[in-house]
């Protein structure tokens, strides 16, 4: 991934709970720390348990909003202390078809107003083949994993610079995803 900062929030797209730990992965040397609803700490083999331990931000998706943000505020605060890379998936929630969702900027806004901390923006591509446990244990010998770091930003210092990274972020995103795509069918054709 070239050159990246010591510290940053990384945002990416979200397709699958495979995403979790191929970022983990693809950013070996950097300690990721990751936004994530309640069920995730208690129900997924593997990731709960390094949920819990590594005390991601745990959310409740139906739950209130003022608490949700009082949670990413302390993952912030634990972040700026411990030298740790907040991870946000802007979307929200994982999209099972693999179709790019709208970006929401509530969890970045909070990080950043807490920790201001430049901005990596990831496409990720192929957790949607795997996004229940039929689809898991159907594709996974065959499942193609993309992921690819497509910007780093200055630390944003306005509501406006924040709005502004997303669009591109998701613009990009969008862009890098389909041409994965573009490639691979090409690959079948061939």
């Amino acid at each position: 991934h070239g050159e990246l900062p010591r510290q940053f929030l990384l945002i990416s797209n979200h397709q699958s709970l495979l995403d979790i730990p191929v970022l983990l992965y693809a950013f070996t040397g950097f300690s990721l720390r990751f936004v994530g609803k309640r069920e995730l700490f208690r129900y997924i083999l593997l990731v709960s348990a390094i949920f819990r331990v590594q005390r991601h931000a745990k959310i409740d998706r139906k739950g209130d909003f003022a608490n949700t943000m009082k949670e990413i505020g302390r993952l912030a605060r634990m972040c700026a202390r411990m030298g740790l890379c907040p991870v946000v998936f802007p979307e929200g929630t994982r999209s099972r078809t693999g179709v790019l969702g709208p970006f929401y900027s509530g969890a970045v806004r909070t990080i950043l107003r807490t920790l201001p901390l430049p901005v990596v923006s990831v496409a990720t591509d192929g957790g949607y083949r795997a996004a229940t446990l039929r689809q898991f244990m159907t594709n996974l010998p065959h499942l193609r994993y993309n992921v690819k770091v497509l910007a780093v930003y200055s630390a944003p210092t306005s509501k406006s610079e924040i709005d502004t990274i997303l669009r591109k972020s998701r613009a990009a995103i969008s862009e890098q995803i389909e041409k994965w795509r573009t490639q691979s069918d090409a690959a079948v054709r061939a």
